[in-house]
């Protein structure tokens, strides 16, 4: 597990397109939930608080790094699922970003709720585009008035050049990989598998093993519905 869990699965084997939830479940989900619980025993040493959102450490930058390049393959799996006449190899998030947000319109709206509470968009304000270049080929570039994901710049930071110095801060770029960074990473992959677990079938999230960590916020599957019965017989709905 731990070779694994030093970088995105999809560079270890190459995967098989995205085609039935139960395929998805086996070779995404069950690599996220590992990556999770990794991040969830951090918390012995180090409590999730807005107070510790700077905190770094040498297994806060390896779950950065693996985190993010499961971001990377996963993203790419999706977009190839839906478009698949579009080459996604060896590409950056600049063009399977675009892809991203033409498979899940809204993905930057999408809050969820992390387990001490505290709520998050892990894709906020950011959409993909295309345009023109003056040789008259297709780019892609953010949209009018999007914002950058600041924990995928900072984790390409850690990635190639983690022991410079950051002249804005007088700190060595590896300080990026911290909590707070790990935090963001881990949500826009759990985002990243439930919207694709939502596409493949609705409920089926249901009655898998779930995240420990997030909820997605307003997201019907996400309630669990169970009938009981009070001291008069009276059955009950109870709803959570």
């Amino acid at each position: 597990r731990d070779c694994l869990l030093s970088r995105g699965l999809g560079d270890v084997y190459k995967r098989q397109p995205i085609s039935t939830f139960e395929s998805f479940r086996q070779t995404y989900w069950t690599y996220y939930l590992a990556l999770e619980n990794r991040l969830l025993q951090t918390e012995r040493c180090c409590a999730f608080s807005q107070r510790n959102t700077e905190a770094f450490s040498i297994e806060y930058l390896t779950l950065l790094l693996s985190t993010c390049g499961e971001v990377d393959s996963l993203a790419k799996a999706i977009g190839t699922h839906f478009f698949p006449e579009a080459d996604l190899n060896n590409c950056t998030i600049s063009k399977w970003g675009y892809y991203l947000c033409q498979s899940f319109p809204g993905i930057d709206t999408k809050v969820l709720r992390f387990k001490n509470g505290m709520q998050l968009k892990p894709f906020d304000s950011w959409q993909q585009t295309i345009a023109t270049n003056k040789k008259g080929q297709t780019i892609y570039v953010k949209a009018p008035g999007s914002k950058r994901l600041q924990w995928w710049t900072d984790y390409n930071t850690v990635k190639h050049s983690r022991a410079s110095i950051d002249p804005d801060r007088g700190l060595a770029n590896y300080e990026k990989a911290n909590q707070g960074n790990v935090i963001k990473a881990m949500g826009a992959l759990f985002l990243l598998n439930r919207l694709m677990m939502q596409r493949l079938d609705a409920d089926a999230y249901q009655a898998i093993e779930r995240s420990k960590l997030f909820k997605l916020c307003n997201s019907p599957d996400e309630t669990v519905t169970f009938i009981c019965y009070g001291s008069k017989g009276v059955p009950l709905q109870i709803t959570h």
